[in-house]
């Protein structure tokens, strides 16, 4: 890429001047189409160099007897959607197949990507081929939206393009197509604060409430929101607050509502759930940090465990950069967000999930984009990170690692 070259004037150049009003919907989908087709292509030519072996934990759960159907009655659509079938996927095809009930620990998935999945494969009749196109759809409005959330925030387009693009590139953002809730978590986020900027606060608690019944972490939203509320758009008097209620309480309503709804049911505990099969506690942020360190100066760190300290460190600079450079509510959101995250303190190794988690931290994504400022640099960082990206995506399919 040229130096000072963009994607703008490359169209300009082409006097497709008449393309420029549609480039918040072109660039987006243009992206989306190029992910999707690489990250496809490069399943398919991956799954075959060596043996796939199902891990034996994974025979009794009901979701992963739907990953080994074939999609469609042709078996060769088992080549192209089986590689997706991975790791937690089984876990949300479960609830979805089963419901919440006793000794299920898939309770500590909260409710509504399952649903759904369960929703959706009344029409289609799969449950697995549900969860993709879910993902798939919600991966789409990512890009749609955090393009028209930047150039809103900031007027620049090629700032939100190259934003995009470094999301797209980042290692694990193969999550964002697989039959995860990642996808859908952002899109939603990334709308509650879309609509919030344009003060139209119950649709912006609506959304929020959502993201927190897809996942935990959403409870953070009602910091940022809350900040954008009260704080960045002032209103007075009564009618001002009540409209603006729903920003601060839906999101607490959506965490706090599925926990009791799992009291009420007694299905049994999350916590509990959280402690038997993934061995995870809740404590304090610094227990994980301080627990990591010992591990490191002793020896005892694991080369993932490494990756993932890397990747907290990098997203921990870019959130001083979110905190200097954009609105108060971004870094409350990106602050609170890490917080929640390190408050999972496991046996062993720490950060688990770290990897994944960070696509999440899309403000954090912004601000590398500012940091970057110009294509020649964003160009070669994002195709190393492609490179990554393949590695790890091969290490998914075959059963070897996961984020």
């Amino acid at each position: 890429m040229i130096r000072g070259l963009t994607p703008i004037h490359i169209l300009d150049g082409f006097r497709l001047k008449h393309l420029r009003r549609y480039e918040g919907l072109y660039f987006p989908l243009t992206l989306f189409l190029v992910f999707r087709v690489v990250t496809f292509s490069a399943a398919l030519l991956l799954l075959p160099s060596q043996v796939v072996r199902t891990p034996q934990w994974l025979y009794w759960n009901a979701g992963s007897a739907t990953c080994n159907k074939p999609i469609v009655t042709h078996e060769l659509s088992m080549i192209y959607v089986n590689p997706w079938c991975r790791f937690d996927t089984a876990w949300y095809l479960k609830d979805a197949i089963e419901g919440y009930h006793a000794d299920n620990p898939g309770i500590v998935f909260p409710p509504l990507y399952p649903v759904l999945i369960r929703a959706l494969a009344t029409i289609s009749g799969q449950y697995f081929l549900s969860s993709l196109i879910i993902s798939n759809l919600a991966c789409v409005l990512i890009f749609l939206l955090l393009y028209n959330l930047i150039e809103i925030e900031f007027g620049q387009k090629d700032l939100a393009f190259r934003t995009i693009v470094m999301l797209a590139a980042f290692p694990t953002a193969f999550y964002l197509l697989a039959g995860y809730s990642e996808s859908l978590y952002i899109a939603l986020t990334l709308a509650s604060f879309l609509v919030a900027l344009k003060r139209r606060w119950w649709l912006a608690g609506a959304f929020a409430f959502l993201a927190s019944l897809d996942r935990a972490q959403g409870l953070v939203l009602c910091l940022s929101l809350g900040w954008l509320a009260y704080v960045q758009f002032r209103g007075t008097g009564w009618k001002a607050i009540v409209l603006r209620l729903p920003t601060v309480i839906a999101p607490i309503l959506g965490v706090f509502g599925y926990r009791l709804f799992v009291w009420l049911s007694q299905v049994g505990s999350i916590d509990a759930a959280y402690a038997s099969e993934w061995h995870i506690y809740f404590r304090l942020p610094t227990d994980a940090v301080l627990t990591y360190l010992a591990r490191l100066a002793t020896g005892q760190s694991l080369g993932y465990e490494n990756a993932n300290a890397l990747i907290l460190l990098l997203f921990f600079i870019l959130s001083i950069v979110v905190t200097l450079k954009l609105r108060p509510a971004y870094s409350l959101y990106v602050w609170g967000t890490l917080c929640v995250i390190l408050l999972r303190y496991h046996d062993g190794p720490q950060f688990e999930g770290m990897f994944r988690y960070a696509l999440s931290l899309f403000p954090c994504f912004i601000a590398a984009a500012l940091v970057l400022r110009r294509w020649w640099k964003t160009v070669p960082i994002a195709s190393a990170s492609i490179c990554w990206q393949l590695v790890l995506l091969n290490q998914f399919i075959h059963w070897a690692w996961v984020a």
